[in-house]
C-alpha cells in the first residue's frame, strides 16, 4: 500500500510475484515534461526451492502510470539493499558493516545501479544513511576502533560519476558502550542533535538523542518480540496524489 499522509489518500498496489515474503521497498521518480513520473523498486532474494543457495537478488520496478510491474533483468546485486533512503528521486544505500570505500545508488531515469563516493574514513566501521531536508545525504559513521560517532553530511549531490558525491564531517560525539548498535537517524545539522534508533540484545527498542551538549540519553524504550526492524525516517508533506 502506497499512503500520502497529507492527503489521506492510499493506493492498494498488487504484487507480480506474490510469494516472495521478504522484500524491501523504495519510492523514486523520474522527472519528464508533465511533472514527475513515480515509481517504486522492489527487492528479494529468490530462493531454490532444492538447497538454501540462491539465484542472487530479483529488482523489478512498478509504475504509476500504468499500473505494471517489470523485472529489470539488466541490474545485478550482490545482496538485498537495506537502510535504503530516497532522495532527488532516486535511492541510495550502504552496507552497515563493509570495507568498501563506496555507497550504492539506484537511477531511476536510466535504470540502473551505481558507485557513490563515501567520506574518508580513519578506520572502517558501521555505516548508516539518513536524509537533511530535501536536498542532502547524512551518513553516521561509529568507529570499529574508537568509541567516536561522526555525523556526515553532503554538499553535492551528481548522479553522473563516482565521485559526485561531496561530503563534510558535522560533528563527533562519544559513543557510550551500552548504547546497541544503530539501524536508522535523523539529523538535525543546525542545533548538531540526531534521534537515532537502535535495538538491544533483549528486543528492546530504543531512541536517542545523541549530540546535545556532548550526551547521548535514551528517549523512547519498548519492547517488542517481533522480527520487523524499526525504522525512524523524515516525512515531508506533499500535495503528490496518488
Amino acid at each position: 500500500m502506497v499512503w500520502n499522509p497529507c492527503l489521506g489518500e492510499t493506493r492498494w498496489i498488487q504484487y507480480k510475484h506474490s510469494n516472495e515474503r521478504y522484500s524491501i521497498f523504495a519510492l523514486g521518480y523520474v522527472n519528464i515534461k508533465s511533472g514527475r513520473s513515480y515509481k517504486i523498486i522492489r527487492c528479494w532474494k529468490r530462493y531454490r526451492y532444492s538447497c538454501c543457495e540462491t539465484n542472487g537478488p530479483v529488482v523489478e520496478t512498478y509504475e504509476f502510470s500504468s499500473d505494471s510491474w517489470r523485472v529489470l533483468d539488466d541490474v545485478t546485486l550482490d545482496e538485498v539493499p537495506h537502510g535504503c533512503v530516497s532522495i532527488k528521486g532516486n535511492i541510495y544505500w550502504a552496507n552497515t558493516y563493509t570495507t568498501d570505500d563506496f555507497l550504492l545508488c539506484f537511477d531511476f531515469t536510466k535504470e540502473r545501479v551505481k558507485r557513490m563516493c563515501l567520506p574518508q574514513f580513519q578506520y572502517s566501521g558501521c555505516n548508516v544513511l539518513s536524509v537533511v531536508g530535501e536536498e542532502k545525504l547524512a551518513l553516521l559513521h561509529l568507529s570499529e576502533r574508537s568509541s567516536k560517532m561522526d555525523m556526515w553530511v553532503t554538499d553535492k549531490i551528481g548522479t553522473d560519476t563516482e565521485a559526485a558525491l561531496r561530503w563534510r564531517k558535522s560533528f563527533t560525539v562519544d559513543e557510550p558502550d551500552y548504547v546497541p548498535l544503530p539501524m536508522s537517524f535523523l539529523l538535525d545539522e543546525e542545533k548538531e542533535v540526531a534521534l537515532r534508533c537502535a535495538c538491544s540484545e533483549v528486543s528492546e527498542f530504543m531512541v536517542y538523542t545523541l549530540g546535545e551538549n556532548g550526551n547521548c540519553y535514551g528517549l523512547i524504550s519498548y519492547e517488542e518480540e517481533s522480527t520487523n526492524t524499526p525504522f525512524i525516517f523524515k516525512y515531508v508533506p506533499s500535495l503528490v496524489q496518488i
